[in-house]
């Protein structure tokens, strides 16, 4: 089995579980953060930067659900989820607050699994792009630790995904392979070597990869199997 295609099942593994309620809609406009963040949830975490090219200071919030309530999965087994939202507001000129630019109830994935760290890492904003970080370790276990980074741009209508990296350590192997794809230019890196020394293999590799998906069309990291050999 394809290593990427193994990375991807581990997420999908920590992402599975159904979440069963509705969602509530983000406000569209409104003056102040706090005003966006819906009755009974809280912001777990939150990046600011310029996200739209007008030179004012953007917000991305991770709100999560302030009580968890026992949720079923397609196993009929019961876990205990918190549901969350990746939401993204535009500030707006003067003191007009700020416009909701995109909201997404699926990509940032839930901490549902009691023996593993909570694969929601951090968010953050640098030159114009969003970036959303996870990780997937379960401390106690021998487990590879893996992580993946994803980064969006604004094209003026959607959140485009332009670049992701993504690393796997072996606990027992004591090696690691790192893979980094960019989309805007069609090419993937592949690296792979011994911890602690200098790579000792490193493949560039054009991919025939499909239009770009987008925050949208990008339901949650680890369901986008590209081909055989290479999955998100």
């Amino acid at each position: 089995m394809k290593l990427h295609i193994v990375l991807a099942m581990s997420f999908l593994a920590h992402a599975a579980c159904a979440q069963r309620m509705q969602y509530p809609a983000i406000k569209r406009t409104a003056q102040q953060l706090i005003n966006f963040v819906p009755p009974g949830w809280e912001i777990r975490d939150g990046t600011t930067g310029d996200l739209n090219k007008d030179g004012l200071a953007d917000k991305a919030l991770v709100l999560e659900r302030s009580a968890g309530k026992g949720a079923t999965n397609a196993q009929d087994l019961t876990a205990s989820t918190v549901p969350r939202m990746l939401v993204v507001l535009f500030k707006l000129p003067g003191n007009q607050g700020y416009a909701l630019g995109a909201q997404s109830n699926s990509f940032i994935l839930l901490h549902d699994d009691p023996e593993a760290d909570d694969p929601f890492a951090s968010i953050s904003i640098a030159r114009g792009v969003l970036k959303i970080d996870f990780q997937y370790n379960r401390p106690d276990s021998h487990d590879d630790i893996s992580t993946s980074a994803y980064k969006f741009r604004y094209d003026g209508q959607h959140f485009v995904l332009i670049g992701a990296d993504l690393s796997i350590t072996g606990r027992m192997s004591f090696t690691f392979q790192a893979y980094s794809y960019n989309f805007l230019t069609r090419k993937g890196v592949f690296t792979t070597g011994a911890l602690g020394e200098v790579a000792d293999k490193t493949l560039t590799k054009t991919l025939k990869l499909p239009l770009p998906r987008t925050l949208d069309t990008f339901a949650q990291p680890g369901t986008w199997v590209l081909n055989e050999n290479f999955a998100l």
